[in-house]
């Protein structure tokens, strides 16, 4: 069955037209696009924008919203009320339900843990360069610049660690963990750069799956896991190539120009992809399997998108809109064999501006 991107509502982010309003129990997920940032409610209910100083850590709960050299970090929750300040100097991460808050000294060779109630949990410094980090509410996992690939438990003890071998350059550029698990991925190395899995057996001894890669980037890489740990998505001179765990296989998922981001419906088997080409930027609707399902080509300086309980969310400049993959059939009648382009409904006439949603039909 085919699926439409159907447009549900879109929120107009500049501040003469749309203002906070008060929380509801519907869903709740943050958004980004370009400097700015803030939480939605599933329902188009805006509850937070702001602008970013110098970068943001978000997560499900809250975020930190922080300068370029930061001595105070202020957590704050999603309508912008004090949750609580950190007295530490650095860069803080939050794991994704906002639980767990690293900080990653300025000089990127030592990593902080704290608690909700500021005290230090555990502090590792190195003598190389962080290159890479990834975090959860039990685990944390980096890589340095010198190769090694460490992990962490939530107490702070090292359980794990492990270098790139067989490159003639072992540098980590990425590294993700499983979801629930202490499990994790790297991309590695130059000539030749590998994607390696690795399984923990114990502290010292873990199966390691090296796969090698026809690329050969030299800075930061996109990897993650996928919400149900299956596979794993890894920035690929293409675009994004898709690793079967159990099977092995590499499926390539290829863009236009470079790629700038991707969500993930894992319960409609529906991979979004961004790129950009130029000043052009474009969106891709894939399955894991690579077969391309939708492509449209849209106006935007910044765009970003994310992928909240099955629905796109897209961020465009200062609007942002959810989109629901319906089947086809739903709405042919409706479509009368057109389909609507993508983000045409942001700019003509999908709702009354003045309104944080609507669900009225935009006569497309």
């Amino acid at each position: 069955m085919e699926l439409v991107p159907r447009p549900i509502w879109a929120i107009d982010l500049s501040d003469s037209v749309q203002r906070p309003v008060a929380a509801t129990e519907s869903p709740v997920f943050w958004f980004r696009v370009g400097n700015t940032f803030g939480f939605l409610e599933l329902s188009g209910n805006l509850r937070l924008r702001d602008r970013v100083l110098y970068d943001v850590t978000l997560s499900d709960s809250g975020f930190i919203n922080y300068s370029s050299v930061p001595s105070n970090l202020v957590l704050l929750n999603t309508i912008g009320d004090f949750v609580r300040s950190y007295p530490y100097s650095g860069y803080p991460v939050l794991d994704p339900p906002g639980n767990q808050i690293f900080v990653l000294n300025s000089e990127s060779t030592g990593l902080l843990k704290v608690s909700r109630e500021t005290e230090k949990v555990w502090r590792a410094e190195f003598a190389s360069l962080i290159t890479s980090l990834d975090v959860s509410d039990k685990f944390a996992v980096l890589g340095l610049l010198s190769g090694e690939l460490k992990l962490f438990n939530s107490q702070g003890d090292q359980i794990y660690e492990t270098e790139v071998t067989g490159s003639r350059i072992p540098v980590v550029y990425g590294c993700a963990l499983k979801p629930g698990t202490d499990e994790f991925a790297a991309v590695a190395g130059i000539d030749p750069q590998k994607l390696l899995v690795v399984k923990r057996d114990s502290a010292r001894a873990a199966q390691i799956d090296a796969v090698e890669l026809a690329s050969s980037f030299r800075r930061q890489v996109f990897i993650r896991y996928s919400n149900n740990g299956e596979l794993i998505y890894f920035e690929s001179d293409s675009g994004i190539s898709v690793f079967e765990v159990k099977t092995r296989r590499i499926i390539n998922l290829p863009v236009a120009g470079t790629f700038l981001g991707m969500g993930e419906s894992p319960g409609e088997g529906i991979i979004s992809l961004l790129s950009e080409v130029g000043n052009r930027k474009e969106i891709r609707l894939y399955t894991p399997g690579g077969a391309l399902k939708y492509r449209e080509a849209v106006d935007c300086r910044n765009i970003s998108v994310r992928h909240v309980q099955g629905h796109v969310i897209l961020g465009c400049d200062n609007h942002v809109a959810r989109i629901d993959l319906v089947e086809e059939l739903k709405v042919e009648e409706e479509l009368r064999g057109n389909r609507s382009r993508l983000l045409y409904p942001l700019y003509i006439d999908l709702c009354d501006r003045t309104s944080p949603a609507c669900n009225h039909d935009p006569g497309f």
